[in-house]
């Protein structure tokens, strides 16, 4: 028995020194991997924070430029639909309305850049008086319209640049009075346009109320922490807790909080010698100025907070080993058989089980005792070295398969953290994509609305923008003309297609891809084209697309137009789901500029018929007033013809008679003389009349037949057997064909002067 216990006592030593020299080796690593962890978790935490605040800043600002863009197309519209004589009232409900879309905006102006539109009232500011403008001021008593008193920024040069690059611009932050406080706010300035041309500038005052609640509420956990937002023309816009510093210069304040901007802005600082984890973002805007965002967490912190996480683990593990230790105390006072417990209770530990142990028979085993102490630090040192790998982030397949329980659920933790990772990538590849998606879609609405009235113009726009983004280098739209007699498809907008070798602008239902698409409405794609189906000459080579994407046009089941982009290689899905997308608002976009053309066609053609109508009434008017003044002087012709006619018939004697000589009509100064009445004479031959002449009056038909006035003195006898001297002409008449119809005789009875 005497041996027994002295054996017990040495095994009891050998364990409590091996026990030692595992607890004094593992203090050492975690002493170790604990220094690591805190400079680990430190950096990630800043990263972490710096990435929450500026996504939140982001989203502030971004509002604003959301508000603006919105409003300023908005106006745009409204602008464009107006008359100069409404445009006081449209600006002053306009600019309302936009002062009442948040909070923050303070107050809002408009500047008009049209040399035709005089408002009521103007204002002067930085020599830009020529310039009519409104101004409407957001106080917490209601919302003014005023032209005087403004409190917004604009400079000549800022003026200038909106002018000419017709972009958004964020002033830099400056201090405003409102509702009895001095607020932060920025100036948003936005270019309105009409059709083509700069109708004006609106502009707002931006209250950052938002960011000054976000920069100074309490860090919790993370107390002494600093935030520091600049500009990039390095002006304060806000430090934590520091409110009456902001819109001042960092190099003009002295503080710890500009040690910490020193010491962060130089690049030979150590992050491991330094007493805080700081990072550094930066937050772009659309007018291409940018903001800087530092953050500071104090590493006394960090460790703190990672030390109470891990204290509830240490003091179940602590826990746990005291447990052990008793347990093992108490089975080492046990009688002889207490070697064999403390085998089993070690045999037990290495393979991860918590059992009741039974005593065996058997006690002096030694070797076994040995074995299983070996099998349980083989165990521990793999433990130790894939808890390790798994601290360092690597998820690589073990070289050791798992051999007990712990190594089983290590394993199992690690196929979880790979399937949350791949999760992770595979969801965040989705939200980049769908964000890549919504932001071309947001460029495409962008360039839609520089010409939303004009076919021509928003095609080129729109596909412009597409071909862009989406990386195609030739893109074509042909509009489908189904009005024409057959149909066709024409070339509206190009871009890279005079590069292009043999190809067509026009094309009817049917004829290759673009007429296939027209009549079949489906989406063509073409891929691993070979190098000869298209060459595409550029200043430098010669390129030959190998992948096609032919998409009809479709909006309310009517076709449009078919677009065919080509590609160097084939595009990622999402950039096709993007095109596809796209041709669904394009569809829309095309009938409203179409209907407005239409529209604007319909209106000219009016105002041409109208015009045309105008011209035709004046000279018609012209015409009419012409025939009543050539009416008068015929008139006055006829009734003097008529006199005339009357004295002729009055004083010479007229017979008129056909080519052959068939007397038509004779008057009464000829019956009178030749003793004669009219039925006696009409439709009786001029020979039958004077038979004795006939020879005389055969020579005289000859002549006039052949166009001649024949004038000579003749004789006729008269009825009464008295013989008449009479001076005659016979005259030819002619139609409009120059045919002669009769022929008229005018005599004087020469008589009474022979007498005489």
């Amino acid at each position: 028995m005497n041996r027994k216990h002295k054996i017990t006592a040495r095994i009891n030593l050998l364990l409590i020194g091996v026990l030692f020299t595992a607890v004094t080796a593992a203090s050492i690593y975690a002493v170790t991997a604990f220094n690591s962890a805190i400079l680990t978790a430190g950096n990630e935490t800043a990263e972490i924070l710096s990435d929450s605040y500026t996504q939140q800043i982001n989203a502030a600002v971004g509002k604003a430029i959301y508000i603006a863009e919105h409003s300023a197309g908005s106006l745009s519209a409204d602008l464009w639909q107006s008359r100069n004589t409404q445009l006081q009232d449209i600006l002053t409900e306009k600019l309302t309305s936009v002062a009442k879309l948040s909070p923050e905006i303070v107050s809002v102006f408009y500047l008009s850049d049209r040399e035709d539109v005089k408002l009521k009232d103007t204002i002067s500011f930085h020599g830009y008086d020529e310039n009519p403008y409104i101004y409407v001021k957001h106080t917490p008593d209601g919302y003014f319209a005023t032209a005087r008193d403004a409190d917004f920024r604009i400079s000549e040069v800022d003026f200038a640049f909106i002018r000419k690059n017709r972009t958004l611009l964020i002033s830099d932050p400056f201090i405003i009075r409102y509702a009895e406080r001095d607020v932060v706010a920025i100036t948003v300035l936005t270019p309105v346009e009409e059709g083509n041309r700069l109708s004006g500038v609106l502009g707002f005052n931006y209250l950052l109320t938002d960011i000054e609640d976000l920069m100074n509420k309490p860090f919790g956990k993370l107390e002494g922490t600093h935030l520091i937002l600049l500009t990039d023309k390095k002006n304060i816009v806000f430090v934590s807790g520091k409110k009456w510093i902001s819109t001042k210069r960092i190099e003009d304040y002295k503080g710890e909080v500009r040690q910490l901007y020193d010491l962060a802005s130089r690049p030979e600082v150590l992050v491991s010698d330094f007493n805080f984890a700081f990072s550094k973002r930066m937050i772009t805007f659309p007018d291409k100025s940018a903001w800087e965002f530092y953050s500071f967490i104090p590493r006394n912190v960090i460790m703190k907070n990672l030390l109470d996480n891990i204290l509830q683990t240490v003091i179940i593990s602590a826990f746990i080993v005291l447990v052990g230790l008793f347990l093992l105390m108490i089975l080492i006072r046990k009688k002889l058989n207490i070697i064999s417990v403390i085998e089993s209770q070690i045999l037990h530990i290495s393979q991860g089980k918590l059992t009741t142990i039974q005593m065996p028979k058997q006690n002096d085993e030694f070797a076994s005792i040995i074995e299983h102490l070996n099998n349980t630090q083989s165990v521990t040192l793999r433990i130790k070295d894939r808890i390790s790998l798994l601290h360092k982030g690597n998820l690589d397949q073990y070289a050791h398969a798992p051999q007990s329980e712990t190594e089983t659920m290590l394993e199992k933790l690690r196929t979880a953290l790979i399937d949350q990772k791949q999760s992770y990538e595979s969801e965040k590849q989705k939200a980049e994509i769908q964000l890549w998606i919504r932001r071309g879609r947001f460029e495409a609405a962008n360039a839609q609305m520089k010409s939303p009235h004009n076919l021509e113009e928003l095609s080129v726009n729109i596909l412009k923008t597409i071909m862009n983004y989406s990386g195609a280098y030739v893109a074509g739209m042909y509009y489908y003309y189904n009005k024409a007699n057959p149909p066709y498809l024409q070339a509206i907008a190009a871009f890279a297609y005079n590069d292009v070798k043999h190809l067509k602008r026009k094309f009817t239902l049917g004829e290759g891809l673009i007429g296939t698409c027209a009549i079949e409405r489906k989406v063509i794609k073409l891929n691993n084209l070979p190098e000869s189906y298209l060459e595409i000459s550029t200043g430098l080579n010669t390129l030959s697309p190998k992948f096609i994407y032919v998409t009809p046009i479709i909006y309310l089941n009517e076709l449009f137009a078919v677009c065919e982009y080509m590609f160097p290689s084939e595009p990622e899905a999402h950039v096709l789901d993007y095109i596809e997308q796209l041709s669904v608002n394009l569809g829309g976009w095309l009938d409203t500029a179409k209907n407005s053309s239409e529209s604007e066609e319909h209106i000219l053609q009016s105002e041409r018929l109208a015009n045309l109508l105008r011209e035709k009434e004046a000279e018609l008017l012209f015409k009419i007033n012409t025939l009543e003044e050539k009416q008068t002087l015929l008139q006055t012709h006829f009734q003097h013809t008529e006199k005339t006619h009357r004295t002729v018939e009055d004083t010479l004697m007229r017979v008129e008679f056909n080519p052959d000589g068939v007397i038509i009509s004779a008057n009464s100064q000829y019956l009178k003389l030749m003793g004669l009445d009219e039925k006696q004479v009409v439709g009786k031959n001029v020979m039958d009349v004077a038979d004795e002449f006939q020879d005389e009056i055969r020579t005289m038909l000859y002549k006039v037949r052949k166009g001649e006035i024949v004038k000579r003195t003749i004789k006729r006898r008269a009825r009464s057997g008295e013989l008449k001297t009479i001076l005659a002409t016979y005259y030819p008449q002619k139609n409009l064909s120059n045919t002669i119809t009769s022929i008229l005789f005018i005599g004087i009875n020469l008589s009474e002067y022979s007498n005489e």
